[in-house]
């Protein structure tokens, strides 16, 4: 896939991996929609993406929620266009024994981890479906018409 002038969304895009990956697109030419809960960081991360040369679009969103991404991407598709690329880095883990993991932290990494991912896939693959070409995270998708 031929990268330059591309519209990517990163989830967990304020931090670590998700940062990381939204850089490297950016060096490549890609437009990139910066995906977290917390503004400030993904500010920084925009700037340094603006910085490359492509347009960044910094989206507070909770990814665990279906509503809150359904949001972000009418914004994205309003103000970069239709995603070619989605990379879901968005993770949430609690560094404890199992034993003292409590209901509500498994509940929020269930939500962030698992649905967080369902819900940005959903959300991209029907314009990736309509184009006949997308990328799914590392993965390269093909798609039926």
């Amino acid at each position: 896939m031929r990268l330059r002038g591309k519209v990517a969304v990163v989830t967990g895009a304020s931090s670590g991996i998700g940062r990381a990956v939204a850089l490297d697109l950016a060096k490549h030419g890609v437009n990139v929609a910066l995906l977290a809960r917390d503004v400030s960081k993904l500010n920084e991360v925009a700037g340094r993406v603006t910085a490359l040369g492509v347009k960044a679009l910094a989206v507070p969103v909770d990814v665990a929620v279906a509503e809150s991404v359904s949001a972000a991407m009418r914004t994205i598709r309003e103000q970069l266009g239709e995603p070619d690329i989605l990379v879901n880095a968005a993770g949430f883990a609690v560094w404890k024994p199992f034993s003292a993991i409590t209901d509500e932290q498994h509940r929020r990494m269930m939500d962030v981890n698992y649905w967080g991912t369902w819900h940005c896939i959903r959300a991209v693959l029907g314009g990736m479906r309509e184009r006949g070409s997308g990328e799914l995270s590392s993965a390269r998708v093909k798609l039926d018409k």
